[in-house]
């Protein structure tokens, strides 16, 4: 029986990192929950069975605190200029991840690490809902899957080197955007893209078509143009400064017009998971689906 085999399957637990953005987060979790129990209840139904929370197998962690991980930027600005600006975003522009936001993450995750293997979980993802951010998550599984890296940044922050074991022999796996997005695009057939989001973002999304997918998506090649409108949109989203219907007309005027008549059947991802404008596929929509699926697929075999 499908709901017993569910039942007597590992639980997954997620660390998800917020407030890139938290709004973006929150609403991934949300599509999660909304996917996820669907997903059950078609698998169950076919026995006549119902839907409960307590068949999930997915369990998370929802990690905000900018403050903590920011915090030395923040205080940058508020002395610069007294307040906040564009700057803050650490995924725009060519300035790359510093070691300092790095070590962060990692000293704002191992706790939550820690506290789920005590819980008993054997499976770990970790995931920020950021496309730009993902070569950073996946040092973090780097880090955690490393008998030499992972003592190197307990020693670097004083940490007790105690947890160290049971995390190797923990499953720790990082889940990111992209990954999501291009195994969806391959799941409907979609082989044209235009990956509406920052340089860094489109720059991994040829990487990994490149290494995983062996160039099998057409993932259009931007202009310097394109990016700078596509950063002006990112903070405008973000921030809530330009209403929908301006910023869907600009898109369509000065992105999708540009490519499409040379590009058939070109589908335009939403790549900054702070868009929701439903003019192309949502990144997060496609994350949140296939977080679903790549728990519960295991489940099924």
């Amino acid at each position: 029986m499908i709901a017993k085999k569910i039942l007597d399957s590992d639980m997954v637990f997620d660390i998800v990192i917020s407030d890139f953005g938290r709004k973006a987060s929150i609403d991934f979790l949300r599509l999660l929950e909304c996917i996820e129990r669907e997903y059950i209840t078609e698998l169950i139904k076919e026995n006549d069975m119902i839907f409960f929370d307590e068949y999930r197998r997915i369990m998370f962690e929802l990690i905000g605190d900018v403050n903590f991980l920011k915090r030395e930027h923040i205080d940058e600005l508020n002395l610069k200029f007294g307040c906040i600006n564009s700057e803050i975003l650490i995924a725009l522009g060519d300035t790359g991840i510093s070691d300092l936001f790095q070590n962060k993450l990692f000293l704002r995750i191992v706790p939550s690490i820690n506290a789920a293997i005590n819980f008993g979980y054997k499976k770990i993802r970790i995931a920020i809902i950021c496309n730009s951010l993902s070569d950073t998550i996946l040092r973090m599984a780097e880090i955690f899957n490393s008998n030499e890296l992972i003592t190197l940044y307990f020693n670097r922050n004083g940490l007790s080197l105690h947890p160290i074991e049971k995390i190797l022999s923990t499953e720790i796996r990082a889940c990111t955007v992209p990954e999501g997005v291009l195994d969806s695009c391959e799941n409907r057939s979609y082989n044209n893209l235009l990956i509406m989001g920052t340089k860094e973002t489109n720059n991994i999304y040829h990487t990994l078509n490149n290494n995983k997918y062996l160039s099998k998506f057409n993932i259009i090649y931007l202009d310097n143009e394109d990016y700078t409108n596509i950063e002006k949109w990112i903070i405008n989203s973000i921030s809530f400064n330009q209403s929908i219907d301006s910023l869907i007309f600009e898109i369509k005027e000065k992105l999708i017009k540009k490519y499409e008549p040379s590009f058939q059947n070109l589908v335009l991802v939403e790549a900054c998971t702070d868009f929701n404008l439903k003019i192309g596929v949502s990144s997060m929509e496609m994350f949140a689906d296939f977080m679903v699926k790549d728990c519960y697929s295991k489940i099924l075999i």
